[in-house]
């Protein structure tokens, strides 16, 4: 049984495990398939692979159909780097998806105090998805492969310093 770290009505947020990855590999949308291999040029299925080996990648499914992959990875201490990709079949439960995203912002921000994202400009449902969460876009640039990517920052609105609460000494 997967450890389940967030629930959203039938929406659960697990860590990825191996067999996540042909089911989701199977059905990715269309932009995040271009993307993968037009923008960055990787192979998709080897990098979904390598992912079941890394912390902090989760997959978001509704009764064990992954839907979403998403990961943060650690820049620094207070800074993590997010990625996603999503199924086509999304679409079927993506007002549920978009009502859980707070809760799964806010499940990264105990980790990391800011959040980066770097995302192709054509991918208009990720963008408009950013922007809803609360993600600022600081500018954009030029990929290596020629494609214009959008830099967005989300900082937790809830914390307005960068101290690791809990690595504070406590002090009585």
């Amino acid at each position: 049984m997967d450890k389940v770290l967030l629930n959203y009505g039938k929406l659960k947020m697990v860590p990825i495990q191996k067999r996540h990855i042909i089911p989701l590999y199977s059905t990715m949308s269309k932009e995040n398939l271009f993307e993968a291999e037009a923008v960055y040029k990787i192979d998709l299925m080897k990098t979904l692979i390598e992912q079941t080996d890394i912390p902090d990648v989760f997959i978001v499914e509704d009764e064990k159909e992954p839907l979403a992959i998403i990961g943060i990875q650690g820049i620094s201490a207070q800074q993590g780097l997010m990625w996603s990709m999503f199924s086509k079949n999304l679409k079927q439960n993506w007002r549920a998806f978009v009502k859980a995203s707070p809760s799964l912002i806010n499940y990264l921000h105990t980790h990391y105090h800011e959040i980066i994202v770097d995302t192709w400009m054509g991918n208009n449902k990720m963008v408009k998805w950013l922007d809803w969460l609360g993600f600022d876009m600081l500018g954009s640039y030029e990929n290596e492969n020629g494609f214009n990517i959008i830099h967005f920052v989300r900082c937790n609105p809830e914390r307005n310093n960068v101290y690791a609460f809990p690595s504070r000494p406590v002090i009585h």
